[in-house]
């Protein structure tokens, strides 16, 4: 069960990392294409030793899933950024469980899976739980039609599908190639969503020193999940995402010791996200028991 400890110390790392991100974008880097295309950039320098340390390898079978991996990871990332300005982290951090249910519908669309009426209640029950973690004081119960949470579903979604190309590039190669190959690719196609949307990159040293904090945490993060995924991918990547309780809980405390540093709320609000948040970590527990 060692693998369970590395999704583990994925989810923990993964959650400092979107707090962090959560700091950076409010405060620090406020232009998404800079955001987007250094916060890939910054993680280079951890992953350029892969090839001397691990070997290098280059195959199709493998490179193109990897392409695809990225090619959703990246786009999933740019919807992140947009929801992350509009978005509080405490909800930001449970919706991360909806790539669970994600994962589950698109194994059953194009990987054939066959699951029980069981299992996709668990995702209704998923999805009442998103429900009462998106409340807030201003929208209330509408807290899902919301555009900062829509947009982190997007990337939810989009992120599964970066999941099922992972699993099919493991058939081929190892996790070390495909994160070294991913933070390539990732890079490469950050500068392409940034020259499309036409917006100048820019660079203060200053500024981007924080993203490498977050470069940092991001490879760390990834390399738990693939050290993980080794022994079982669907099991590893709903451990993965349980980030929600340390970002919930962090983002409960600054808004309680220095309001609006991260968030601001009222104490019926948090109760009912912290209500929302029970159920999302309740129906993946059932959706990892039935699949």
């Amino acid at each position: 069960m060692s693998y369970i400890w590395f999704a583990l110390a994925s989810a923990t790392t993964f959650g400092f990392s979107i707090l962090l991100v959560k700091y950076i974008s409010k405060y620090i880097i406020k232009d998404s294409s800079s955001l987007l295309f250094w916060g890939y950039v910054t993680a280079l320098p951890f992953v350029v030793f892969i090839p001397f340390w691990q070997g290098w390898q280059f195959d199709w079978s493998f490179i193109l899933p990897i392409f695809l991996h990225s090619l959703l990871l990246t786009s999933g990332t740019v919807f992140f950024l947009k929801g992350l300005r509009q978005t509080d982290a405490s909800i930001i951090g449970p919706l991360f469980q909806l790539q669970s249910g994600f994962i589950v519908v698109l194994a059953a669309i194009f990987l054939k899976e066959q699951h029980s009426l069981s299992l996709y209640g668990s995702l209704l029950l998923l999805t009442l739980g998103a429900m009462l973690v998106t409340v807030t004081d201003k929208s209330k119960w509408r807290g899902l039609l919301e555009p900062g949470v829509i947009s982190i579903c997007i990337m939810q979604l989009l992120h599964a599908g970066a999941n099922i190309a992972v699993g099919l590039a493991l058939k081929n190669t190892t996790g070390w190639q495909i994160l070294f190959y991913s933070m390539i690719f990732n890079s490469l196609i950050s500068i392409g969503i940034a020259l499309s949307q036409k917006q100048p990159i820019t660079l203060d040293l200053k500024k981007i020193s924080w993203l490498f904090l977050r470069g940092f945490l991001t490879v760390l993060g990834t390399a738990f999940l693939y050290q993980a995924y080794k022994t079982n991918i669907s099991i590893s990547a709903s451990f993965g995402l349980l980030s929600s309780p340390l970002v919930f809980i962090i983002s409960l405390i600054s808004a309680w010791l220095v309001p609006g540093l991260l968030e601001k709320q009222s104490l019926k609000t948090y109760l009912i996200r912290a209500a929302g948040m029970a159920i999302i970590l309740f129906s993946t527990w059932l959706i990892l028991k039935l699949r």
